[in-house]
């Protein structure tokens, strides 16, 4: 996914990314979405970042991969490690993580996962965008896909790294340590409170 065929939108292997409502519309993402869909049809996990275009965002990749006929669970607000995680965790056939990382508040992107939780190599990413640029208007498809919620990715990632042999976590909780907390208005800071 190394070209860049759409203006003011950034295409790499690790998905794309733009300013929201410039290079990045609900529209591309829309698009993008149903061409990911066509390709890891199936169910698919849904996770984005605490951005304010991640809901419409959401909503817009929802309607994509239901339109290539995904059935997808939405986790809703997660970082990306659990969105990672919730694709293995419900055996989805590939995820969609709505984030733009390190990228300033107004950017937003869209991150593919194959069924292993692992981000598209370069050939996989190809695929995707050869299927969007192939692919004409999408708006008038119907929703053929299902929607579903699952609300337990976050616990279901923070149980099994508690779960490792590696943490003692009643060894951590006996040394009461102090501990402060930024999670720079990320998808984590929810989860910790």
């Amino acid at each position: 996914m190394k070209r860049n065929f759409v203006p003011h939108l950034i295409i790499s292997i690790s998905g794309v990314r733009g300013i929201y409502g410039d290079g990045l519309t609900d529209e591309i993402a829309e698009k993008f979405a149903y061409a990911y869909g066509t390709i890891y049809n199936g169910s698919i996990i849904v996770g984005r970042d605490s951005r304010i275009s991640g809901k419409p965002l959401t909503l817009a990749v929802v309607s994509g991969l239901r339109k290539a006929g995904a059935d997808v669970i939405d986790i809703g607000l997660a970082s990306t490690p659990s969105t990672e995680m919730a694709v293995t965790a419900r055996k989805a056939n590939g995820g969609v993580i709505i984030t733009a990382s390190h990228n300033p508040r107004e950017w937003n992107g869209l991150k593919f996962l194959g069924p292993d939780g692992v981000f598209l190599n370069d050939s996989e990413g190809a695929k995707v965008l050869e299927v969007f640029h192939s692919t004409g208007d999408i708006q008038h498809k119907t929703l053929d896909g299902a929607l579903s919620e699952w609300g337990g990715a976050n616990e279901h990632h923070i149980n099994s790294i508690l779960s490792l042999d590696m943490i003692d976590s009643n060894l951590i909780a006996s040394q009461r340590f102090t501990v402060c907390l930024d999670t720079v208005n990320g998808a984590g800071g929810p989860i910790c409170t």
